[in-house]
């Protein structure tokens, strides 16, 4: 007996060294799941049927063995996720026990006060290291960096956000945090993580995707990856693409989960324990199948919050005596874009209006939920006011008809605009037909925060002016959202018919 214990000792010490002294480590990742806990058709997975994947997954490697880690905007973008304004996520994030939260720029949508409330209870998984929280008696330095002893090997996850944020942000929405590029947040921090002995991996959890052709400068990933190579593995998210595993840069390996829950991003790690080397390591995107069931103990904890949006989802606001589609041609022919333009002057009283679809969706004639609103105006955007010039107007609507086939650009309400053959504004009118005079007064006008802040780039003459209105105390952001001006308007018009006005001629 004692022979044979040696036996098995002896062809077990060589296993081990014939091996190396193998260890290995999964990743596990998710990013963009935008609060779809319960997931939309075939192509919307939902978080409580992805939770089933991490779950057998993690169990697969064991705990020791396994880091879960989400790349952010996690908690907007259902109506079952603003309903509790996004601690219903979080809430999943801790039910599943994430180790690291690397929160996004929809982060920011319901208010910086409610970021520090949802990090806050988050505690120690949000890793953020180029954002900071600052409010009257309240700042919030999110740690940089986590460093984990898991599968045999230690590990460091640094977390970034968008260094984009205030393209994004506008009004009350841009005081109160701050944020620097992530390259030059890892220029310090990588400097830090170089002092900690025994590191054998490096990953960057990030709210930004691989986009070499970016021609506004949003993603930083391409330039991270040429210039950090120590940097093993890049966790990406924000473009809602999806990349089973690719290298990019001189030796770094970049995974993106997509969005939406459809996908699971899986990274294993085989490691030389002895040489202290990555020996191999493979990573894909597991999908969620039709027939993948929902978690029954996630949807357990989650009871307190799935239940009440459900019922608010189902409430009744308004009647539509026609339907109301997204078809059609902004400021002229779009019975979608009439309608929120109606919505968002009525309640801000407003003279002109600037805006767009906010969704594909059509509302069919009949009762509109809270939900369908909700599938109408899907973002977290207020209503925000400039006092402009005709001069300013030209200004502004040009810009729109250039950027036109952009999903951000808006049409016109309120004013009748005469274009001429390049779509440039030729002549401006009121709602009787008048020539608007040149700068003899100003225009109470409104737009959606996100298009004021520039619409991402696109806009930069809007946000020029809005900055400069700003400064010199002629804009207003009337703390108004945009869904909720909408379910007033439909409250307050029953049997509604919305014919769309030809204000661009």
């Amino acid at each position: 007996m004692r022979f044979r214990l040696v036996i098995i000792l002896v062809f077990t010490v060589l296993c081990l060294a014939l091996t190396g002294f193998g260890q290995s480590l999964r990743i596990l990742q998710t990013t963009d799941l935008h609060g779809h806990f319960e997931g939309v058709g075939e192509e919307d997975a939902g978080w409580l049927r992805l939770a089933t994947l991490i779950n057998k997954k993690g169990a697969e490697a064991g705990e020791r063995n396994t880091l879960l880690i989400d790349c952010g905007d996690t908690i907007q973008g259902s109506f079952t996720s603003a309903h509790s304004q996004g601690m219903i996520a979080v809430a999943m994030l801790q039910h599943l026990r994430y180790d690291v939260w690397a929160p996004g720029n929809h982060e920011l949508d319901f208010g910086v006060e409610q970021m520090a409330r949802l990090t806050d209870r988050a505690g120690a998984m949000v890793v953020n290291g180029n954002l900071r929280l600052i409010r009257a008696g309240y700042e919030r330095q999110f740690p940089a960096f986590r460093v984990f002893d898991r599968g045999g090997l230690r590990v460091a996850v640094i977390g970034a956000n968008s260094g984009y944020l205030d393209n994004w942000h506008w009004g009350e929405h841009v005081t109160g945090w701050q944020v620097e590029s992530a390259v030059s947040m890892l220029e310090r921090e990588l400097q830090r993580l170089s002092m900690i002995p025994g590191l054998d991996l490096i990953v960057l959890a990030i709210h930004q995707g691989w986009q070499p052709n970016d021609p506004r400068g949003v993603n930083e990933v391409v330039e991270i990856a040429r210039r950090f190579p120590e940097i093993d593995l890049i966790l990406g998210g924000h473009t809602h693409r999806e990349f089973p595993g690719r290298r990019i840069g001189p030796r770094t390996w970049y995974v993106q989960a997509g969005a939406h829950g459809r996908h699971l991003g899986v990274v294993d790690v085989d490691f030389d324990a002895r040489s202290r080397t990555v020996r191999n390591s493979t990573s894909y995107l597991l999908e969620v199948e039709p027939t993948t069931p929902r978690c029954a103990r996630a949807e357990a904890a989650l009871a307190a919050w799935l239940e009440p949006a459900r019922q608010a989802a189902a409430e009744t606001v308004g009647l539509l005596a026609a339907p109301v589609t997204a078809r059609g041609r902004l400021g002229r022919s779009s019975r979608t874009s009439e309608l929120l333009s109606r919505a968002i002057a009525a309640a801000s009283q407003a003279e002109v209006v600037i805006h767009g679809r906010l969704s594909g969706a059509d509302l069919e004639a009949g009762p509109v939920s809270r939900a369908d609103v909700f599938r109408l105006v899907p973002y977290e955007n207020k209503i925000g006011i400039l006092n402009l010039t005709r001069s300013e107007l030209v200004k502004i609507i040009d810009e729109q008809m250039a950027m036109r086939r952009s999903y951000a650009a808006g049409g016109v309400y309120g004013l009748f605009v005469d274009l001429d053959e390049n779509e440039r504004v030729s002549g401006l009118f009121d709602r009787d037909g008048a020539p608007l005079p040149s700068d003899d007064r100003l225009y109470r006008t409104a737009f959606n925060s996100y298009t004021l802040a520039g619409g991402g780039g696109r806009f930069p003459v809007l946000r020029q002016l809005a900055e400069r209105a700003e400064h010199e105390g002629w804009s207003e952001s009337t703390g108004i959202w945009t869904r909720d001006a909408v379910v007033d308007y439909l409250r307050a018009n029953p049997e509604l018919i919305v014919e769309p006005v030809r204000w661009l001629r």
